[in-house]
Protein backbone atom coordinates (compact mmCIF):
# COMPACT_ATOMS: atom_id res chain seq x y z
CA UNK A 1 0.00 0.00 0.00
CA UNK A 2 2.68 2.46 1.04
CA UNK A 3 4.83 1.45 -1.95
CA UNK A 4 1.93 2.02 -4.36
CA UNK A 5 1.36 5.49 -2.97
CA UNK A 6 5.00 6.55 -2.63
CA UNK A 7 6.65 4.97 -5.66
CA UNK A 8 3.82 4.86 -8.17
CA UNK A 9 1.98 7.91 -6.79
CA UNK A 10 -1.37 6.13 -6.82
CA UNK A 11 -3.83 8.27 -4.86
CA UNK A 12 -5.22 6.68 -1.71
CA UNK A 13 -8.79 7.01 -3.04
CA UNK A 14 -7.85 4.70 -5.92
CA UNK A 15 -6.61 1.90 -3.66
CA UNK A 16 -9.06 -0.55 -2.12
CA UNK A 17 -7.32 -2.40 0.66
CA UNK A 18 -8.42 -5.08 3.06
CA UNK A 19 -5.91 -5.81 5.77
CA UNK A 20 -5.94 -6.72 9.43
CA UNK A 21 -2.90 -4.44 9.79
CA UNK A 22 -4.72 -1.28 8.76
CA UNK A 23 -8.07 -1.82 10.41
CA UNK A 24 -9.83 -3.24 7.35
CA UNK A 25 -10.93 -6.76 8.14
CA UNK A 26 -9.74 -9.24 5.58
CA UNK A 27 -12.78 -11.46 5.94
CA UNK A 28 -15.28 -12.44 3.25
CA UNK A 29 -17.22 -9.20 3.76
CA UNK A 30 -14.03 -7.24 3.12
CA UNK A 31 -13.28 -9.21 -0.04
CA UNK A 32 -16.85 -8.73 -1.28
CA UNK A 33 -16.65 -5.00 -0.48
CA UNK A 34 -13.40 -4.66 -2.43
CA UNK A 35 -14.83 -6.52 -5.44
CA UNK A 36 -18.01 -4.41 -5.40
CA UNK A 37 -15.96 -1.21 -5.13
CA UNK A 38 -13.84 -2.18 -8.12
CA UNK A 39 -16.94 -3.12 -10.11
CA UNK A 40 -18.63 0.18 -9.25
CA UNK A 41 -15.64 2.41 -9.99
CA UNK A 42 -13.60 0.73 -12.76
CA UNK A 43 -14.42 1.55 -16.35
CA UNK A 44 -13.02 0.75 -19.79
CA UNK A 45 -10.25 3.32 -19.33
CA UNK A 46 -8.93 1.73 -16.15
CA UNK A 47 -6.33 -0.81 -15.25
CA UNK A 48 -6.76 -2.67 -11.99
CA UNK A 49 -4.02 -4.42 -10.06
CA UNK A 50 -5.05 -7.05 -7.54
CA UNK A 51 -2.46 -8.19 -5.03
CA UNK A 52 -2.94 -10.99 -2.51
CA UNK A 53 -0.67 -12.22 0.25
CA UNK A 54 -1.14 -14.12 3.47
CA UNK A 55 -1.77 -17.80 3.90
CA UNK A 56 -2.78 -19.96 0.95
CA UNK A 57 -3.66 -23.63 1.07
CA UNK A 58 -5.28 -26.39 -0.97
CA UNK A 59 -9.07 -26.21 -0.74
CA UNK A 60 -10.32 -29.23 1.24
CA UNK A 61 -12.28 -31.64 -0.96
CA UNK A 62 -11.79 -29.60 -4.14
CA UNK A 63 -9.27 -29.37 -6.94
CA UNK A 64 -8.49 -25.73 -6.14
CA UNK A 65 -6.58 -23.50 -3.78
CA UNK A 66 -7.82 -21.01 -1.21
CA UNK A 67 -6.71 -17.87 0.56
CA UNK A 68 -7.21 -18.01 4.32
CA UNK A 69 -9.18 -14.95 5.39
CA UNK A 70 -9.47 -13.29 8.79
CA UNK A 71 -11.05 -15.67 11.29
CA UNK A 72 -10.02 -18.76 9.31
CA UNK A 73 -12.64 -18.56 6.56
CA UNK A 74 -11.51 -19.52 3.05
CA UNK A 75 -12.11 -18.05 -0.38
CA UNK A 76 -11.34 -20.38 -3.26
CA UNK A 77 -9.37 -19.32 -6.30
CA UNK A 78 -12.48 -19.70 -8.49
CA UNK A 79 -14.72 -17.61 -6.20
CA UNK A 80 -12.02 -14.95 -5.98
CA UNK A 81 -11.63 -14.79 -9.76
CA UNK A 82 -15.39 -14.65 -10.27
CA UNK A 83 -15.68 -11.74 -7.82
CA UNK A 84 -12.77 -9.68 -9.15
CA UNK A 85 -13.22 -10.24 -12.88
CA UNK A 86 -16.79 -8.92 -12.85
CA UNK A 87 -15.92 -5.32 -13.79
CA UNK A 88 -15.40 -3.10 -16.84
CA UNK A 89 -11.68 -2.37 -16.45
CA UNK A 90 -9.70 -2.55 -19.68
CA UNK A 91 -6.75 -4.33 -18.06
CA UNK A 92 -6.47 -6.63 -15.07
CA UNK A 93 -3.20 -7.65 -13.42
CA UNK A 94 -3.18 -10.19 -10.60
CA UNK A 95 -0.14 -10.68 -8.34
CA UNK A 96 -0.30 -13.57 -5.88
CA UNK A 97 2.33 -13.75 -3.15
CA UNK A 98 0.85 -16.47 -0.94
CA UNK A 99 1.50 -20.21 -0.87
CA UNK A 100 -0.31 -22.05 -3.68
CA UNK A 101 -0.90 -18.69 -5.45
CA UNK A 102 -0.54 -20.39 -8.83
CA UNK A 103 -4.09 -21.69 -8.36
CA UNK A 104 -5.29 -18.08 -8.20
CA UNK A 105 -3.23 -17.20 -11.31
CA UNK A 106 -4.78 -20.18 -13.11
CA UNK A 107 -8.32 -19.16 -12.09
CA UNK A 108 -7.78 -15.51 -13.03
CA UNK A 109 -6.59 -16.51 -16.52
CA UNK A 110 -9.08 -19.33 -17.14
CA UNK A 111 -11.62 -17.25 -19.06
CA UNK A 112 -11.60 -15.16 -22.22
CA UNK A 113 -10.82 -11.92 -20.38
CA UNK A 114 -7.37 -10.39 -20.88
CA UNK A 115 -5.54 -10.88 -17.58
CA UNK A 116 -1.87 -10.86 -16.69
CA UNK A 117 -1.29 -13.03 -13.63
CA UNK A 118 1.94 -13.49 -11.69
CA UNK A 119 2.37 -15.84 -8.77
CA UNK A 120 5.11 -16.57 -6.28
CA UNK A 121 4.40 -20.31 -6.53
CA UNK A 122 2.40 -22.77 -8.55
CA UNK A 123 -0.82 -24.35 -7.30
CA UNK A 124 1.00 -27.22 -5.57
CA UNK A 125 3.74 -25.52 -3.57
CA UNK A 126 4.46 -23.19 -0.70
CA UNK A 127 6.53 -20.02 -0.88
CA UNK A 128 7.99 -17.30 1.29
CA UNK A 129 5.71 -14.29 1.23
CA UNK A 130 7.38 -11.03 0.29
CA UNK A 131 10.46 -12.73 -1.22
CA UNK A 132 8.79 -12.33 -4.62
CA UNK A 133 6.69 -9.16 -4.44
CA UNK A 134 9.34 -6.90 -2.92
CA UNK A 135 11.92 -7.49 -5.69
CA UNK A 136 9.14 -7.49 -8.29
CA UNK A 137 8.00 -4.00 -7.34
CA UNK A 138 11.60 -2.78 -7.03
CA UNK A 139 12.41 -4.12 -10.52
CA UNK A 140 10.18 -1.47 -12.09
CA UNK A 141 12.49 1.28 -10.80
CA UNK A 142 15.66 -0.24 -12.29
CA UNK A 143 16.20 0.98 -15.88
CA UNK A 144 18.51 -2.00 -16.50
CA UNK A 145 15.40 -4.21 -16.50
CA UNK A 146 14.06 -2.40 -19.60
CA UNK A 147 15.38 -5.14 -21.88
CA UNK A 148 13.53 -3.98 -24.99
CA UNK A 149 14.75 -0.40 -24.48
CA UNK A 150 11.33 1.21 -24.87
CA UNK A 151 11.78 3.46 -21.82
CA UNK A 152 9.47 1.45 -19.54
CA UNK A 153 9.95 -1.66 -17.44
CA UNK A 154 6.99 -3.92 -18.23
CA UNK A 155 5.46 -6.60 -16.00
CA UNK A 156 7.29 -9.24 -18.02
CA UNK A 157 10.63 -7.44 -17.75
CA UNK A 158 10.21 -7.01 -13.97
CA UNK A 159 9.24 -10.67 -13.52
CA UNK A 160 12.54 -12.35 -14.35
CA UNK A 161 14.82 -10.41 -11.94
CA UNK A 162 12.18 -10.80 -9.21
CA UNK A 163 11.95 -14.53 -9.88
CA UNK A 164 15.74 -14.87 -9.69
CA UNK A 165 15.91 -12.98 -6.39
CA UNK A 166 12.98 -15.02 -5.05
CA UNK A 167 14.88 -18.23 -5.81
CA UNK A 168 18.04 -16.92 -4.12
CA UNK A 169 16.01 -15.98 -1.03
CA UNK A 170 14.61 -19.50 -0.89
CA UNK A 171 18.08 -21.01 -1.42
CA UNK A 172 17.05 -23.04 -4.47
CA UNK A 173 18.12 -23.13 -8.12
CA UNK A 174 14.73 -23.96 -9.55
CA UNK A 175 11.42 -22.56 -8.54
CA UNK A 176 7.81 -22.26 -9.34
CA UNK A 177 7.12 -18.54 -9.64
CA UNK A 178 4.89 -18.18 -12.69
CA UNK A 179 3.59 -15.66 -15.17
CA UNK A 180 0.39 -16.26 -17.14
CA UNK A 181 -1.63 -14.30 -19.62
CA UNK A 182 -5.11 -14.82 -21.00
CA UNK A 183 -7.32 -13.16 -23.53
CA UNK A 184 -8.39 -13.49 -27.13
CA UNK A 185 -4.94 -12.70 -28.53
CA UNK A 186 -2.76 -14.19 -25.82
CA UNK A 187 -1.42 -17.69 -25.32
CA UNK A 188 -3.07 -19.68 -22.53
CA UNK A 189 0.28 -20.20 -20.83
CA UNK A 190 3.53 -18.46 -21.46
CA UNK A 191 6.74 -20.45 -21.74
CA UNK A 192 8.41 -21.04 -18.39
CA UNK A 193 10.91 -18.37 -17.39
CA UNK A 194 14.44 -19.52 -18.11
Amino acid sequence: YDHMQAHYRIPADQIVMISTHRGYLSDRRGVDYAARTVKKNADANDRIVIYTTGHGKPTPGENSTSLVLYGGALISDRDFAKAFLDNSAAQVTYIGDQCYSGGFADAMTAGPREVLALSASDSSNTTYCMSFITPYLAAFADPNNDTNNDGTVSEREAFEPARAQHLRARGVKEGNAQIRQSGPNAPKRLPPAS
